[in-house]
């Protein structure tokens, strides 16, 4: 009797039926490409969940952004040629500096290519600066992580998101300092900082320092979103 797919004769082998061969590897072929199939994505989850995007921005990328303007679409498309530097080499891919008032959906967009790049296995993080300053302070009472260390870790992300530059983070001579020092570490091992702020670009150099914000500006795309508040149009919307 023959396969009725393929017109080979099944075998048996030790008084066992194993069917036609060819069949049996081209079903174990397609077995092979399931799991693997699984085990990156698998591989990709880890990376996203290691990123740390917060819930509100999980499922945050280019295509769902409400572009509804003509100043927003140049925004985004601006984001989506850098997110294709990014994609083609990360390391002369430049930094990104999304700026302009609160709820104009910066995070939003700096969250999509942070998601797309993790999802692509590459170590991407995202944090607030308050939160890497916190961190920085904390080292003062516990010596079991020097400031040395937390900068480390943070300029060794290959994509590193911080949010919310200027934004409770500035409370010393110190908190400057740190943030300088990550950036300045980041420029130097070529990876890419991608900044959200509610200041504009002199403000910023203020916050971040002369030096730090010249590296910052090198090969980078900086973008004003200046418009009005997602939010605040949507609750004049609903009144």
């Amino acid at each position: 009797m023959l396969c009725s797919w393929t017109r080979i004769r099944p075998y048996f082998v030790g008084g066992r039926w194993l069917g036609c061969p060819k069949c049996a590897s081209e079903m174990m072929t397609e077995l092979d490409k399931k799991r693997d199939a699984a085990f990156l994505e698998e591989q990709r989850m880890k990376y996203i969940h290691a990123a740390y995007i917060p819930d509100l921005f999980a499922e945050a990328g280019i295509k769902n952004y409400d572009a509804d303007t003509a100043e927003k679409m140049l925004v985004v498309r601006n984001v989506s040629e850098y997110l294709k530097r990014l994609r083609i080499d990360i390391k002369t891919a430049g930094n990104l500096v999304l700026s302009g008032p609160t709820g104009t959906g910066k995070t939003h967009l700096a969250c999509a290519v942070l998601r797309t790049i993790a999802y692509s296995r590459h170590r991407a993080r995202y944090i607030t600066s308050a939160q890497i300053v916190n961190e920085l302070f904390a080292t003062w009472n516990n010596k079991s992580k020097s400031e040395d260390q937390v900068i480390a870790h943070y300029a060794s992300y290959e994509v590193l998101l911080i949010d919310e530059m200027g934004l409770n983070d500035n409370r010393s001579e110190y908190a400057q300092s740190y943030l300088a020092s990550i950036i300045d570490a980041r420029y130097l091992a070529k990876h890419p900082t991608i900044i959200t702020s509610n200041l504009l670009e002199d403000s910023l150099e203020k916050t971040i320092g002369d030096r730090p914000f010249d590296r910052l500006c090198e090969n980078s795309l900086m973008l004003e979103c200046n418009w009005e508040s997602y939010r605040r149009k949507s609750k004049r919307s609903a009144a």
